[in-house]
């Protein structure tokens, strides 16, 4: 790190040699090309961390690793590659959004699956997470008229191999919910929906895991056939 070698510098793009010196640490560290095997982020920060103390023993100026934004940024890098690994255990316990799970505790914790009213909040909690709704997209509110009605949510559903039938959730409640395979949700108006014509969002049917705290599809199939909304109603509201 104390001697540049010749010709190096222009090949930096505007890093100073000490930043590429720690980034290609880094990288040699999460690089499993020779089968060395790779180590996670946060023990590759540990090893910087010894590195870093390392050179101070041997006097030389380590400041530039605590506002480099080049640094930063590979760090950050790092990390979100490590969460989007696919079959990675380790990285599933720490790849759910915060939001998600302050809501996924909230409904284990405090909200009942057998009171309407406590299965009507979870699942405002879940659309509004799961589709990015604003609060009168997917709740009725004073003074518009574009929330999530019953007819606008429909259920995809499989009786005979093959076959898909699409069924309202007003039409639904009755339904097996073994045959359901998928939820369609038709958002009347959105910011995004510059043309006026609508969005629909689709969830498909999925298995319950550490990384998948719940089923949107069944979550909303389960909830229809608890609160039986009218057609015209919007879907989060019960018959009392």
């Amino acid at each position: 790190m104390v001697r540049v070698p010749p010709g190096i510098t222009a090949a930096l793009e505007g890093l100073s040699w000490p930043e590429a010196c720690v980034i290609a640490f880094l990288s040699f560290l999460r690089d499993g090309s020779d089968r060395r095997g790779v180590v996670e982020p946060a023990t590759a920060f540990n090893y910087l961390c010894g590195a870093r103390f390392f050179l101070k023993n041997h006097n030389v100026d380590t400041s530039f690793m605590e506002g480099s934004e080049a640094i930063t940024t590979v760090k950050r890098g790092m990390m979100l590659s490590f969460r989007a690994t696919t079959g990675n255990l380790v990285a599933d316990r720490v790849i759910l959004p915060f939001t998600l799970d302050l809501i996924a505790d909230c409904i284990a914790v405090e909200l009942s699956r057998f009171i309407v009213m406590d299965q009507f909040t979870a699942m405002a909690l879940k659309l509004g997470l799961g589709c990015l709704f604003r609060k009168c997209e997917y709740i009725r509110t004073r003074g518009t008229d574009h929330h999530l009605r019953s007819r606008d949510v429909t259920f995809v559903l499989e009786f005979t191999p093959g076959r898909s039938s699409f069924v309202e959730a007003h039409q639904a409640r009755d339904l097996s919910i073994g045959a359901l395979r998928e939820v369609i949700v038709f958002v009347r108006s959105a910011k995004n929906d510059f043309e006026g014509v609508g969005n629909k969002i689709a969830f498909r049917v999925r298995e319950v895991s550490p990384s998948v705290p719940f089923c949107i599809a069944t979550d909303m199939f389960r909830f229809n056939a608890m609160a039986q909304p009218h057609a015209d109603h919007p879907f989060l509201s019960y018959r009392s």
